[in-house]
């Protein structure tokens, strides 16, 4: 009886894409990603926090004054681009960390 082999069971096992690749400046070690992902997990908790207070602050200010305070809308904005940052390192779809570790973001 005829052994059937699999197609391509003669070549041999693409170990290419298992590898993680840590020789370029844009490729960080799993272990530096991990700690990264804690310490933004607890910048992203922080932010947060810090956003709902400014937005409270901000409802306080249209509740008695006729318009919201440009400045903390401006920081506002920074802040929502800074959790925009984490989560593009966080999901991968960025290898440059956010700060502390890079520049704040603009309120564009």
């Amino acid at each position: 009886m005829r052994e059937i082999k699999a197609p391509g069971a003669d070549c041999p096992p693409n170990t290419e894409m298992y590898e993680v690749k840590v020789n370029g400046p844009r490729h960080l070690t799993i272990v530096r990603r991990t700690a990264y992902w804690l310490l933004m997990a607890v910048a992203f908790h922080l932010a947060s926090s810090l956003l709902g207070l400014l937005a409270l602050a901000q409802w306080v200010l249209l509740l008695f004054g006729s318009q919201a305070n440009r400045r903390l809308s401006d920081f506002s904005r920074q802040i929502g681009n800074y959790l925009a940052q984490i989560a593009a390192f966080v999901g991968c779809a960025s290898d440059l960390p956010p700060f502390p570790f890079s520049d704040w973001p603009p309120a564009d």
